[in-house]
């Protein structure tokens, strides 16, 4: 059986190839026109001559079907058996077999259930909540194989794709590639991408990740208002976000000047993060979320403890105001954070609701938005806070008693 796969066209492609042999996981972030759909079909190429069972997911199924069309262009017809109305490429000889799905939010549950060695995401920042896909669908249909994931894409700003591209541990390897580095484009058609392209050119062809332009507010807002020190001005009001299944909690503590005292983010048992929340000061008024029931719960037992607790519940028509009494403070300059605060503002997202035309706030896919939702908590009872901590501690100072 003799087949002949692509060639790379430089070493850079050739040490990514060299890479998939020795790591579980490899990230390119690369530029337009690189050619990483090549290094794909060479590495599933050799996944299912050898074998293996292969999936190759993309953003859209036009763009899985191409992906499907071309590899079947490079397969002797009489070496496959090809289902086209499943994307499914079979090699008696070997057993292999390589399957193309679609990456959208419901074709992507097709994956499910199946078991394979060798699997390629490409156009990863571009695959609707790739958090979701990553870590509830991906890392468990690689573990009967001990598989391996190629996660390939041009970036789309800061997003869950590119913090997968800064893992650094022995698992996984990162690359970062440039339209530049594609030998085959002559200097010429450089020139005219570039030209063309415009502000694009530093994302799309260099691969340098840029602001996120659905971002609450800009990158030099978040920028200028990131402390590397806490306040030792004292506390006037804390809040909490309790953490759910995957999130974290974070608590944060502000000063009269709006600049963070305290930041405790974390993940623990539920009675642990009470006895955490419990030990906060008993003088300083505190909000928690309240939302659901266990935010509810918590209040509940706080209050029981401490009188100085009030809760804050997050609704359709709720949140949006809070998050956009947060977005006037911070253009403003009155609110000070820690680098944690700092990264999820980067990721959060104000879009328009298809359905009901609304404001919608909401991390990125994959990323957190705990310490956000804290300090919009604790921008908007600030004044509370600062008119307790001036009457030591009553809880009714705010109605001027």
């Amino acid at each position: 059986m003799k087949v002949t796969l692509p060639i790379p066209h430089s070493q850079g492609q050739q040490d990514i190839l060299d890479a998939l042999d020795t790591h579980q996981f490899v990230t390119l972030l690369c530029g337009r026109r690189y050619g990483k759909s090549t290094i794909a079909i060479i590495w599933l190429l050799k996944g299912i001559l050898a074998g293996e069972e292969c999936a190759f997911i993309a953003p859209s199924l036009d763009y899985a079907r191409e992906f499907f069309d071309e590899i079947t262009q490079i397969l002797p017809p009489d070496l496959i058996e090809l289902n086209r109305s499943y994307y499914t490429i079979k090699v008696p000889a070997t057993g292999g077999k390589l399957k193309c799905f679609s990456g959208d939010s419901t074709a992507i549950e097709n994956v499910r259930g199946k078991h394979y060695h060798r699997v390629v995401i490409d156009e990863s920042a571009n695959i609707p909540n790739l958090g979701y896909v990553w870590k509830s669908i991906i890392v468990y249909v690689i573990g009967d194989y001990n598989g391996k994931v190629l996660f390939c894409s041009t970036p789309r700003g800061k997003d869950f794709f590119y913090t997968l591209c800064q893992k650094n541990n022995k698992n996984w390897k990162n690359f970062h590639r440039t339209t530049y580095d594609n030998p085959l484009l002559s200097q010429e058609m450089l020139a005219i991408m570039k030209e063309e392209s415009g502000d694009n050119h530093t994302e799309e062809m260099l691969a340098v990740a840029g602001e996120n332009v659905n971002a609450i507010v800009r990158l030099e807002v978040i920028e200028r208002n990131t402390i590397k020190e806490y306040s030792n001005k004292p506390t006037v009001i804390y809040s909490a976000d309790i953490a759910s299944k995957s999130d974290n909690t974070s608590i944060i503590g502000l000063d009269e000047d709006g600049t963070m005292t305290y930041h405790h983010y974390f993940q623990d048992s539920w009675l642990t993060t009470l006895d955490t929340l419990k030990a906060l000061p008993n003088n300083v008024l505190k909000v928690i979320d309240a939302s659901g029931g266990q935010g509810a719960l918590a209040l509940e037992l706080l209050q029981e403890s401490n009188f100085n607790w009030i809760g804050f519940e997050f609704t359709g028509e709720s949140k949006p105001k809070l998050m956009m009494e947060l977005k006037h403070a911070l253009e403003r300059d009155t609110l000070k954070f820690d680098e944690i605060v700092a990264k999820e503002l980067s990721v959060f997202n104000v879009s328009i609701n298809a359905n009901t035309k609304r404001l919608k706030y909401e991390a990125m896919s994959g990323m957190h938005d705990d310490s956000v939702c804290s300090l919009a908590m604790a921008n908007k009872f600030l004044s509370e806070g600062k008119a307790m901590h001036g009457s030591n501690g009553n809880p009714l100072a705010k109605y001027g008693w």
